[in-house]
């Protein structure tokens, strides 16, 4: 775990540039070659990929690169991986997913969520897990679906460089855990977005269930091992500050993480479509609702307090550099201003071009309903 001074380093660091990873790319001839068997592969079977995955494999360098570091530089097994992972794509019609295909309950109850960047720089996905019931396996698929979607979407605003995802099991319940759902995680999501997953945080875990998660994570490859970490509230604000934690786990944020996109439609209106029966619809209400309506006590409390409303995560990100950057300021100016009480008082406005913030997460917090 980083320690606090590695943390204030790497905070001011990374902000200053806005990136998270910088690692190279891999060496334009060794791309090539990596490129040139997929080509032959794309060529021969065109209607196994989409087209949109075939111009990015293509024409971004880090794609590719992404895949060799992960098979260690060896080119026919990156080739082969970058070949298998778009067939898988285009099999879901991962590409062709937009936000509005997913039932507005999903963005309601905040269950799994794109949020404030961590210490670090990474874009963190939150996933609620005691807002998971495995007895719904009626859209079990869809909720898997509705996970990917997300983890591609901000792994695709990062452009593949630095995110993580912090599973809260706070008040969770052998209800909620589901060792198929870590498993699906690790096995589907993880190996189909390289080098773009930093760590997974497992947060406030019970301890009746903590042995079924250590068993679960000690099986894992070591490649996968490495990536699972543990914190409490004691701790977790060694990974995340508490202005970019969100209100269930005693942060004070107020981005709107519970904000549908526009055009979303309820499990009811989709029920034809998604396949679900009168029995299902009663089955997702009697779980959801006491959360849906959670969420709108919160959207009211948020209405009532007049929350001014961050338009998204870009300017939580002006607003976190010129924090830090302010702090920094003050403190390398105390000493001075202490012994001279004529010195300039730093101005706190820093400036940050918008083409300089990460491509986090587009979370527009506007139009509250």
């Amino acid at each position: 775990m980083p320690t606090k001074d590695f943390i204030n380093v790497k905070q001011r660091n990374r902000l200053d540039s806005l990136i998270t990873d910088v690692t190279p790319n891999s060496p334009p001839e060794v791309i090539a070659k990596v490129r040139s068997i997929c080509m032959a592969e794309f060529e021969k079977h065109p209607n196994d990929f989409d087209p949109s995955d075939v111009e990015r494999f293509l024409s971004s360098d880090w794609t590719v690169t992404r895949f060799l570091l992960r098979k260690k530089d060896n080119i026919e097994d990156a080739a082969q991986m970058m070949i298998n992972c778009a067939r898988w794509r285009h099999k879901l019609g991962m590409p062709r997913w937009k936000d509005e295909d997913f039932p507005t309950e999903f963005y309601n109850i905040g269950g799994v969520f794109p949020y404030a960047p961590d210490l670090l720089g990474n874009t963190v996905i939150y996933v609620r897990a005691k807002l998971y019931d495995k007895k719904l396996t009626c859209i079990q698929e869809l909720f898997q679906h509705y996970i990917i979607h997300i983890a591609n979407r901000v792994d695709n605003e990062r452009d593949g460089r630095g995110w993580s995802i912090i599973f809260d099991c706070s008040g969770t319940g052998l209800a909620n855990m589901d060792v198929n759902m870590l498993l699906f995680m690790l096995n589907e999501v993880i190996p189909h977005l390289p080098k773009g997953l930093n760590y997974v945080l497992i947060y406030e875990l019970p301890w009746l269930l903590s042995k079924i998660v250590n068993t679960t994570i000690a099986c894992l490859p070591s490649e996968y091992k490495k990536l699972a970490k543990t914190a409490s509230k004691k701790d977790i604000h060694n990974w995340v500050s508490k202005d970019a934690l969100p209100d269930f786990m005693g942060g004070t944020c107020d981005i709107n993480y519970r904000r549908s996109p526009k055009g979303c439609r309820s499990f009811e209106e989709m029920a034809s479509e998604l396949k679900l029966s009168e029995k299902d619809l009663a089955a997702i209400k009697k779980i959801y609702q006491p959360y849906l309506d959670e969420a709108d006590e919160a959207m009211a409390a948020r209405r009532g307090k007049n929350l001014r409303r961050r338009s998204s995560v870009l300017e939580f990100w002006h607003w976190m550099k010129n924090k830090i950057d302010t702090n920094a300021e003050g403190e390398s100016q105390g000493s001075e201003n202490a012994q001279n009480s004529n010195t300039t008082k730093v101005s706190k406005k820093v400036s940050v071009s918008k083409k300089d913030a990460p491509k986090l997460a587009s979370i527009v917090d506007e139009g509250d309903e």
